[in-house]
């Protein structure tokens, strides 16, 4: 995990979804995914990205996967539900 410039939660590969949206905002109940899109990093290399959201308004982005599948995979390894 990282933080932006703003001091807000950036959940990378290998993070606990649970364990790092609990400690941000408390209950982890009906988080999904969001907004899944390919992206370019600072080195101009593309990325896959997404948002995780709750019913709450709650929010936090993902970012630095290499492929889609492998960010599908990571939500689907974590049982979250992706919103197309």
């Amino acid at each position: 995990m990282k933080r932006n410039f703003f001091g807000n939660a950036i959940l990378q590969p290998g993070d606990d979804i649970a364990a790092i949206w609990s400690d941000e905002f408390g209950d982890f109940i009906d988080v999904f995914a969001r907004f899944i899109e390919s992206d370019l990093n600072s080195d101009n290399e593309e990325m896959w990205v997404c948002v995780l959201a709750d019913n709450e308004e709650h929010e936090l982005g993902v970012q630095d996967f290499p492929t889609e599948e492998a960010l599908r995979k990571w939500l689907s390894d974590q049982r979250i539900e992706i919103s197309e």
